[in-house]
């Protein structure tokens, strides 16, 4: 693989980037970038809500249907499961 000139040999920077990968560094740009647009947008920095459907918690082609927090995941006449 080719990198630019001015970086380190290749190897080196998967090496560390790997170690930031481990470390969670990514996570946590990523969190605070969306935080700061959130708040940006004025709108409070953590969301109160999240939509979750069979294409979003599907691990794989295979997987079964689930039941997931109170949410049919596929799209059927089944009703959803009322929460506590």
């Amino acid at each position: 693989m080719m990198l630019p000139h001015d970086l380190p040999p290749w190897g080196a920077v998967y090496r560390q980037t790997r170690r930031w990968l481990a470390a969670g560094c990514f996570d946590a740009i990523v969190h605070d970038l969306r935080e700061g647009l959130r708040l940006a947008q004025g709108r409070k920095p953590q969301p109160k809500a999240a939509i979750l459907d069979g294409r979003t918690l599907q691990s794989s082609c295979e997987s079964e249907p689930e039941f997931t927090l109170g949410i049919y995941t596929t799209l059927t006449d089944s009703p959803p499961l009322s929460l506590p």
